[in-house]
């Protein structure tokens, strides 16, 4: 079939070449959906992150309830109940605070604690001291025992 459009080399309107303006704009919607999934794909990663570190931080809360609880036990048969009685309710905290954070999604907690902070700004600066210095405590203990392990020469 030979219109007079084809004849002359002439394509008919419908399949006339795309204007530089609609290409621009397919483009614009192509680079907007890739990007919009990129950062979907983003987002969910740094969610499955988030879930796993808020995960491991439940499971070490839960080994310091148990060692505060093995605590608790050496104190009471050392009679030493004042104090066996203050870690066994700091053992009880640390429990109640891990199942907290296993069983709360990361979002809430972030929430729970900001309204805290609002609520007992002290509370949340003194526990932010105390953290910090058990951790720089265990740090300096863990090199210690790191350098005094590996070389003969090292300080102790």
């Amino acid at each position: 079939m030979t219109t007079p459009e084809r004849l002359s080399g002439r394509e008919p309107m419908e399949r006339a070449p795309r204007t530089a303006r609609e290409q621009m704009r397919e483009l614009k919607h192509e680079v907007v959906g890739q990007t919009r999934q990129a950062l979907g794909q983003a987002r969910d990663r740094a969610g499955t992150s988030l879930a796993e570190s808020k995960q491991k931080l439940a499971d070490q809360v839960g080994g310091l309830a148990g060692a505060l609880r093995r605590t608790t036990e050496q104190l009471r048969e050392e009679d030493r109940t004042t104090v066996a009685n203050l870690t066994d309710a700091a053992a009880g905290q640390a429990d109640r605070v891990s199942d907290y954070l296993r069983r709360v999604d990361a979002r809430a907690v972030r929430e729970d604690l900001e309204g805290l902070a609002r609520r007992r700004p002290a509370l949340v600066l003194g526990g932010a001291l105390a953290l910090g210095l058990l951790a720089a405590r265990f740090f300096k203990s863990s090199e210690r025992h790191r350098a005094g392990a590996g070389d003969p020469y090292a300080r102790a």
